[in-house]
Formats: structure tokens, C-alpha cells, sequence
């Protein structure tokens, strides 16, 4: 959010629209999909597991005129499956709308969700869990902050680096910015959030 200010406007937005007052709940997904087209974005964007587990080939087979016999390791490449220009135009541009067709989310656009999480048999037992946590962190996260972009002490922006430590799990170097409540009524939000021990 704070590298596309556009996408939090518009985030922003859609939130104050169907919210008011109020924060967000897992029941507000469906009127919300923009904020779910984020979520889908940023897992495809930038995948956290890059690379997928490890399986051996149950059988011998013969794909795009390669071999591959019985017992071979085969490592899935998911950030390739997801930076695939045919189902992701202009894949290095963040792009939310993506995801989107007349205000919706658009069911013929590959779901990211299917390939981050894994495939098949081997697929995370708890992606529905993951994702709505995930969703409602952006939707609560989006609802009472602003995140924008750092100032150094002679007030210039400092622009966040978009750089990743890569391996077999991929997280973004370490990067300033600021991060303050939209609004008095957003203040209230937080704090008005119990945490229990």
C-alpha cells in the first residue's frame, strides 16, 4: 500500500462505503471484493513460498516431449505459475483490478489462492483459515490506518527499496515508512479492540 497509494485510496474507499462505523468481519467478504483482489495480488505478486514442496512422480510420464520416469523429483515453481503473462497480463505491475469484472471478482481469472497453497493431496490443510485471517488483517489494516512512505529529517521522501530475501521462503528487506490512524474515529477502532492474554 504505501508503493501503490492508488490501491489504498481505493481500498479505502470501498471500505468506508460498506462499513461506516464500523470494522471489519469475516462475513463482509462478499461485499468487500476489492479488498479480496488485493489479497489475491499480493499472493501472486510476491509469493511468500516461491518455490513449492518437493514430489516424486508416482508414475513414468512424458510431458511437452520430456521424459520423466517413475520416482523422479520434481520441484514446482509457483512464482513461475504466477508471474505467467497468458493469465496474468504485465505480471511485474501490481494490479488488483486483475481480479475484478463489473465490481466483482472475476471467476475466469486463474486463482492465485490454488497455486500458492499448494497442489493436489499436498496442498496446506489450512489455506481457507490462512486466507480469511489474511483477508481480514488487510480489511482491518486498510480500515483504520493510512500507510505511506517514510520522510528523512530534511523532509524528502524515502521510497521503500522492493527488495526481497529470496530462498525458500521470500520476505521484503527491512524498509521505513509511516503508519498513523486515518482518523479520531479510526483511533476509537483501535482501541476499542480488546486484547486478551
Amino acid at each position: 500500500m504505501i508503493r501503490f497509494p492508488e490501491v489504498q485510496r481505493k481500498a479505502q474507499a470501498e471500505i468506508d462505503r460498506v462499513l461506516g462505523g464500523r470494522l471489519p468481519e469475516f462475513n463482509d467478504q462478499e461485499d468487500l471484493p476489492y479488498i479480496s483482489a488485493i489479497v489475491k495480488e499480493v499472493l501472486r505478486w510476491q509469493p511468500i513460498g516461491p518455490i513449492s514442496v518437493p514430489r516424486a512422480a508416482s508414475e513414468e510420464d512424458i510431458y511437452r516431449g520430456y521424459y520423466i520416469p517413475k520416482g523422479a523429483i520434481m520441484v514446482p515453481n509457483s512464482w513461475s505459475l504466477l508471474q505467467d503473462k497468458e493469465h496474468y497480463p504485465e505480471p511485474h505491475i501490481f494490479r488488483p483490478e486483475r481480479f475484478m469484472k463489473d465490481g466483482k471478482l472475476n471467476p475466469s481469472v486463474r486463482d492465485p489462492v490454488k497455486i500458492i497453497f499448494g497442489y493436489g493431496r499436498r496442498s496446506c490443510p489450512g489455506t481457507h483459515i490462512a486466507l480469511s485471517f489474511l483477508w481480514l488483517t488487510a480489511a482491518t489494516l486498510l480500515k483504520t490506518f493510512d500507510l505511506s512512505k517514510a520522510v528523512d529529517e530534511n523532509g524528502n521522501t524515502i521510497e521503500p527499496s522492493m527488495e526481497f530475501h529470496a530462498g525458500v521462503i521470500c520476505e521484503p528487506a527491512p524498509f521505513k515508512c509511516n503508519i498513523k490512524p486515518r482518523s479520531a474515529e479510526a483511533k476509537e477502532l483501535i482501541h476499542s479492540v480488546e486484547m486478551t492474554p
